[in-house]
């Protein structure tokens, strides 16, 4: 993405840190920061929720031993 490449030209298989997704609505938010906040593993809470539902927003990090989207 900084690349100027657009979204809809590439494929991030295993995710992007400046990336979080609401749960309930699936709305991207790209982020100048890096979303990642949990120490857990496979903790994806970032935190933060959706500016428009209130969801529990998410990294897209995909971690070994998680399916690809």
């Amino acid at each position: 993405m900084k690349s100027g490449i657009p979204r809809s030209a590439t494929s991030e298989l295993h995710g992007n840190i400046f990336i979080e997704r609401c749960d309930e609505c699936k709305i991207d938010y790209e982020r100048d920061f890096r979303t990642r906040t949990k120490e857990e593993f496979k903790d994806h809470r970032t935190g933060r929720h959706c500016e428009k539902c209130g969801g529990e927003l998410k990294d897209n990090i995909v971690h070994f031993g998680e399916g690809l989207p």
